[in-house]
């Protein structure tokens, strides 16, 4: 039995398009062995993806690099080791036949390993500027996918196919679904995400206050906030009298994209392609922290018209509440962008990836691993 070994970091950004690769895959290779590899801080996320899709999930050690040189930087070199250690161990164990990774540090010893086994090798960089691991491996890879084209890897002479951004089997399924809305409300979405919640659900809750009981009738939010700021968001709308449903975090993202009628949200690049394939229609903050790479996505859409991008630093309640009440009175600007966002699917970028994998595999001599039952 051949294996696919999966590697992404623990969070949402890396263990999704992870999660829609391996749906793809274990369509056309029913008779592989998939396993998950990550480390403890995405346990929550890998136990709630649906039954099926990996046959096992293996959690390895963290070791997130710090900032600068200091005391801290031994331990993360004695932990680093204990990575390569543990990659080796488990390459050993497992014997994949293909390793494929999705960014974050978790990735880095395993691909690196990987490499230098000669077990063929292939990442995926889901942002417009490539993450340090991913920067770090491109030289030990085989083959190097990316979701933005002109993606920069911080080096010259990077070969990367451009395919998009794999999306959950899930979502697509959503787009064929009709899950009732009341078309007298206009339903804005917001997307507080796992960095930077706190100021974006902030400021999006205070935008409110301007709008006149009239006008608060008529709309409905759906809040995604995070863990932390679920209490907080909550009691503030309650105060506030606006109609609103709030989640720390949703397993039925599918149903919000195809309710919506806009969204407020940061810009990494899972929510960015997730809200093109259902053509939603955003107001985009970037995180302008972890190394900036959300100005990047964000710009990638802004420049083809696909959303209006507001920095951090000029983003404030009473400008959001303009913008907001702009796009529920005219619904021409909303609709230009939907256009644009139309340009930026790509429906097919798992299907790509499960080829560019194939690929490798028969380069290998490893074809077998596509008989099918």
């Amino acid at each position: 039995m051949k294996k696919i070994l999966i590697a992404a970091g623990p969070s949402g950004g890396h263990l999704f398009p992870a999660q829609a690769y391996a749906e793809s895959a274990r369509a056309k290779w029913p008779l592989a062995r998939f396993v998950l590899v990550t480390n403890l801080k995405g346990r929550a996320l890998a136990e709630k993806m649906p039954e099926g899709i990996f046959d096992q999930i293996v959690y390895l050690s963290e070791f997130p690099a710090p900032r600068g040189i200091s005391l801290s930087t031994v331990l993360f070199l004695l932990k680093l080791a204990r990575g390569f250690q543990e990659a080796f161990l488990l390459l050993r164990k497992i014997k994949p036949s293909l390793v494929v990774g999705f960014g974050s540090y978790v990735t880095f010893p395993l691909i690196f390993s990987a490499h230098f086994k000669k077990i063929p090798t292939l990442i995926h960089e889901q942002n417009a500027v490539a993450g340090l691991a991913t920067r770090m491996l491109v030289k030990h890879v085989d083959k190097i996918a990316a979701s933005f084209e002109g993606t920069q890897f911080g080096r010259s002479g990077v070969s990367a196919v451009t395919i998009g951004l794999p999306l959950r089997k899930k979502l697509a399924e959503g787009m064929s679904k009709d899950f009732g809305k009341d078309k007298n409300l206009f339903r804005i979405l917001i997307v507080g995400g796992s960095q930077g919640a706190r100021v974006l659900n902030d400021k999006v809750t205070q935008s409110f206050s301007f709008f006149s009981p009239e006008e608060k009738r008529k709309i409905a939010v759906i809040h995604i906030t995070g863990e932390r700021e679920f209490e907080k968001v909550s009691r503030a709308y309650q105060a506030l009298g606006v109609g609103a449903r709030v989640y720390s975090f949703s397993e039925h993202m599918e149903e919000h994209y195809r309710t919506a009628d806009m969204a407020v949200t940061r810009a990494g690049a899972n929510t960015l392609f997730e809200l093109a394939f259902f053509k939603v229609p955003a107001i985009v903050i970037p995180y302008p922290h972890a190394g900036a790479h959300q100005s990047e996505n964000a710009a990638y859409f802004a420049r083809r018209g696909a959303c209006l991008v507001i920095e951090e630093a000029e983003f404030d309640a009473a400008n959001l509440s303009r913008i907001l009440r702009d796009w529920v009175k005219q619904p021409g600007k909303r609709e230009s962008f939907q256009d644009r966002l139309s340009e930026l699917v790509a429906p097919d970028a798992a299907q790509k990836l499960v080829e560019l994998s194939d690929s490798l595999l028969l380069k290998e001599g490893r074809c077998e691993l596509s008989l099918k039952i």
